[in-house]
């Protein structure tokens, strides 16, 4: 792996993922230890590998796929990966107990969107230099984590609208200081490299809606063999 693989970006949210693990593993290091080993332990089941193996072997298809008509670059890697973990599983698994409808398409197309705006700000191109970037994602993490509790938790509205507003605030800024450094070297924004870096992610995402829909139809039919079953043994 080449030393400029992750930009200071991802390099700050790596040394807050070490800092929190770490933490974690002091204050309870059975309770990490036996909980992971849960994980393995249910993620080895056949049907979970069938599962994740085809969604993976679909992904893979499908990124040879687009290399051959000349849509995809190695250039893209680290996005496609980001893909990979945090759509192509994410939908997978989604896809096990969805219905399949308009609104199950809308769900996977703003999936895609808010998928493409996340990787958009790890590996945007004008990042900060790493001290001011540890800052950074703290605060937004902070951030982005309050408000998702505040909101699910029913906390208080008056803090979920403030840390709402503080990450739309730091968009701006971020979508400012990009647009200000594109003017001054438009030359490394418009070309063919960044425009696959940037469109890989929701395209495909929307190329995967196949597989998922055949998830979908494969967990549905399974369920209702199910039932059935169990209606004639009782």
């Amino acid at each position: 792996m080449p030393p400029d693989f992750f930009n200071s970006r991802e390099d700050a949210v790596l040394l807050w993922a070490v800092v929190l693990l770490s933490y974690v593993v002091y204050k309870d290091p059975r309770g990490i230890g036996s909980a992971a080993w849960q994980v393995i332990r249910a993620s080895m089941a056949p049907k979970l590998l069938l599962l994740f193996g085809s969604a993976a072997l679909y992904s893979a298809g499908l990124v040879l796929l687009a290399e051959r008509i000349g849509l995809w670059q190695t250039t893209a890697l680290k996005e496609t990966v980001y893909w990979f973990i945090g759509s192509a599983v994410f939908l997978t698994t989604k896809a096990v107990e969805a219905t399949p409808n308009w609104g199950y398409l809308k769900t996977v197309t703003r999936h895609a969107v808010n998928l493409a705006l996340i990787v958009a700000f790890l590996v945007n191109f004008y990042v900060f230099p790493l001290s001011y970037e540890v800052v950074f994602v703290c605060v937004v993490g902070a951030l982005t984590l309050g408000a998702a509790v505040s909101d699910t938790a029913h906390v208080d509205p008056a803090t979920g609208r403030f840390m709402n507003r503080a990450l739309i605030l730091i968009g701006l800024f971020l979508l400012v200081t990009f647009a200000v450094r594109a003017m001054f070297s438009p030359g490394d924004l418009f070309t063919r490299e960044t425009a696959v870096r940037f469109l890989v992610v929701p395209v495909l995402t929307m190329a995967l809606i196949p597989y998922l829909l055949a998830v979908v139809w494969y967990s549905r039919r399974e369920m209702a063999n199910m039932r059935r079953r169990i209606g004639l043994q009782v």
